[in-house]
């Protein structure tokens, strides 16, 4: 069997985003793959710092470096609709259809939902996850575009992931630039609106790119409302995924969870809902991530027989699935008599992605729009709409809110399983470690001026501290380093291997926050290396992925050739 050797960009999108800057591609699509193993790894670990039952996910398994046919295995489907159920189980008592599409689509202040949905007495606090579009959180977020009379003429969604957007602008932010006028259909946006600003409004140039820093929450890809050729008031898009929950990061580490089988005393848990809560990897009453945990649990078990390893189909991602055709066309009604041989299946256009990609089930949209078109002669909101809910809500009426055609809609990801090499994980519910055993645990490793922005821009609680791995070449010396961790103090050690010094420069207690100047020697062994913190009398545990060491630059071809002249002398 072939040897796995690298992961694929979600439905190879890689492919179509650099046809026009071909020698950037083998070193994005490598450090896509080396993103990829390293949320691999950190989900095959688990939380062995502040937790117990977390760890290792034995039976979640790397490909990369096996001998594996993936295409010969049969892969298993996860689907789940893309309308956010926690606006269904939370509101749906107070709030009919309508209003909780509208707050689907609008958002959902002064709204309310438990703290801690796996408490027996939950406190209700302001509805979260928040940000621009945060309580759109089954990884499927829109963006609704209006005429000048109100009337919907377009509904663009999106399921692509923040960690190809971060990588992609370490590459070229200028392809950036353009595949957001290309994805939105417009030429306003321009770099500059991209940009990480710190609280005075000024760029952030990030030490390892010297470019200024990527803002995942821009002018263009913040909101559910989308408004171009406006001047000043053009905002707005779905370009990718900004709900804190929503990252492809979090769904591997999910999928890792998932594959211990838990027991509550001698029961074995297999409701969803139930084994979400045990197994503390998502919040219940989303369709996605207990249907998700659930579906890989049970291959794992695989009818209590010989249990599966698992883990995510290459190309790892997760995929927005186009309508039944049959379904969505008996739903909806035109005004008029459509053009020959037409449907409304035809006004669904895949932008990023693909509907096929050979060897991955089903569709492999990463980006869809659904839009009349003009020629037409009616808009959205002219469709009439014939629905009823999963609680028996009766619908007959216009297309007001995005969040209709979101009913239709479902979101993807596969899983493959080989027979295990490892014992099944029989274990009791995820607990918090005593206190004596817990262990000082690393959160984020980055400069500080883009650390501090980050924070000034709130993506810490409106989207994602999305980690890059920190990168410094051989022999290279790196100020102002913040380190995020948990279980900290001043004294606790800091260690990344052979050939690197970290050394302590500020420590903020209150804040958990280390600033650092770390050291590489030039003969430091390149490649990525983990992070260990250390406290008195305590055995810590490294955290995989935080640095990584590349070699030095290798001298300019210039000053090789004077040398050369100068040597003949």
């Amino acid at each position: 069997m072939p040897v796995f050797t690298q992961f694929s960009t979600p439905a190879g999108q890689a492919v179509r985003d650099f046809q026009q800057q071909p020698e950037l591609r083998a070193a994005f699509e490598q450090s896509w793959s080396a993103f990829v193993n390293r949320s691999v790894e950190t989900s095959q670990l688990g939380n062995p710092w502040t937790a117990v039952n977390d760890s290792p996910r034995a039976l979640y398994f790397n490909p990369l470096g096996m001998d594996i046919d993936e295409a010969a295995l049969a892969p298993a489907p996860v689907q789940w609709n893309a309308f956010p159920n926690r606006l269904n189980a939370y509101l749906q008592a107070q709030y009919g259809l309508t209003d909780r599409w509208k707050f689907a689509d609008e958002g959902v202040a002064g709204l309310q939902c438990p703290q801690n949905p796996c408490s027996a007495t939950p406190t209700y606090v302001a509805f979260k996850p928040y940000g621009p579009r945060g309580w759109q959180d089954e990884y499927c977020e829109w963006a609704v575009t209006r005429n000048a009379a109100g009337n919907i003429t377009s509904v663009m969604f999106t399921c692509e992931n923040p960690e190809y957007w971060f990588l992609l602008w370490n590459v070229s932010p200028d392809l950036v630039v353009t595949l957001y006028q290309q994805t939105l259909g417009t030429k306003e946006v321009q770099a500059a609106d991209l940009y990480l600003r710190d609280a005075a409004g000024q760029p952030v140039i990030d030490p390892q790119t010297q470019r200024p820093a990527y803002n995942p929450i821009n002018k263009w890809n913040s909101g559910t409302k989308a408004a171009y050729d406006q001047g000043a008031g053009s905002q707005g898009g779905a370009m990718h995924l900004t709900s804190p929950p929503n990252s492809l990061g979090a769904e591997i580490y999910l999928a890792g969870a998932a594959t211990i089988q838990r027991y509550n005393g001698a029961s074995h848990i297999t409701v969803a809902d139930k084994l979400i809560c045990c197994a503390q990897y998502g919040q219940p009453n989303r369709n996605s991530d207990p249907h998700i945990g659930q579906s890989v649990n049970q291959v794992v078990f695989n009818g209590g027989g010989q249990p599966n390893q698992v883990t995510l189909l290459d190309p790892v991602g997760l995929y927005l699935q186009l309508p039944d055709a049959g379904t969505f066309t008996a739903a909806f009604s035109a005004p008029k008599a459509l053009p020959a041989g037409k449907t409304l299946m035809d006004c669904w256009t895949v932008t990023r992605g693909t509907a096929q990609y050979a060897g991955y089930p089903n569709n492999a949209a990463l980006h869809l729009v659904f839009a009349i078109p003009e020629d037409w002669g009616f808009t959205v909101s002219d469709l009439t709409m014939q629905y009823t809910s999963a609680y028996g809500e009766a619908y007959t009426g216009p297309v007001r809110y995005g969040a209709q055609l979101v009913e239709f809609l479902q979101v993807q990801l596969a899983a493959i399983g080989l027979p295990a090499t490892a014992p099944v994980q029989n274990l009791q519910c995820v607990q918090d470690a005593p206190a004596a055993a817990t262990l000082p645990v690393p959160s984020f490793l980055m400069d500080m001026g883009v650390y501090q922005a980050s924070l000034a821009n709130q993506l810490d609680r409106f989207a994602n501290l999305t980690p890059q791995i920190l990168t410094l070449a051989q022999g290279q010396t790196r100020t102002n380093v913040s380190l995020a961790a948990s279980n900290v103090d001043a004294q606790t050690t800091l260690s990344f291997g052979d050939g690197v010094t970290a050394t302590v420069t500020a420590f903020d207690d209150a804040a958990q926050l280390f600033t650092l100047t770390i050291s590489v020697a030039p003969d430091a062994a390149v490649g990525e290396r983990a992070l260990l913190l250390g406290a008195s009398g305590q055995q810590g545990v490294p955290a995989p992925g935080y640095l990584q060491i590349v070699p030095a630059p290798a001298a300019a071809p210039v000053a090789a050739r004077a040398q050369h002249r100068l040597s003949r002398f």
